[in-house]
């Protein structure tokens, strides 16, 4: 299995999935960038490099840009621990899932313009950061975060993470 893909998946009688080509995908989603599409999702330069197709910035907002601190530039976070600790989410618990991926990508693009129109965005930013650093970047596989997320509550009362 390769980021979710399992062998039935490409097989036309067996899958449960729509399949297309890739050159099919390619010229949908050169359509859609052609037309000045905003495409929201996490690494997309890493996406629309698979596809050798040329995106603009202008026509792209990136998580893994969005929740980096100009301080440690070089610190990409991952789209599980965002989503643990902004969102109260665990995800890609198993097998990977893009259409899950791309929906927490939006969630968490709307979460960065809550905190952005709060003016709390700063320190959220820090305290992921701070929290980040505490747990080696990674998600507690045993503790279950659906009431809520850590930094953002932690931003909002003001108080540190820890």
């Amino acid at each position: 299995m390769f980021s979710g893909i399992i062998k039935d998946d490409l097989d036309p009688s067996k899958s449960t999935k729509h399949l297309t080509t890739l050159k099919c995908v390619y010229l949908k989603v050169l359509h859609l960038v052609e037309r000045g599409c905003i495409f929201v999702g996490h690494a997309l330069v890493n996406d629309f490099s698979a596809l050798n197709i040329y995106v603009p910035a202008k026509q792209m907002i990136d998580t893994v840009e969005l929740f980096r601190i100009p301080q440690v530039p070089q610190r990409l976070i991952s789209l599980q621990f965002l989503a643990f600790y902004l969102l109260g989410e665990k995800i890609q618990d198993g097998i990977h899932d893009s259409v899950e991926d791309a929906r927490v990508a939006l969630k968490l693009y709307r979460k960065w313009e809550e905190l952005k129109n709060d003016g709390t965005l700063d320190s959220a930013l820090s305290n992921l950061y701070v929290i980040g650093k505490q747990t080696g970047f990674r998600v507690d596989r045993t503790s279950s975060s659906k009431s809520g997320s850590p930094v953002s509550e932690a931003a909002a009362s003001g108080a540190s993470p820890v």
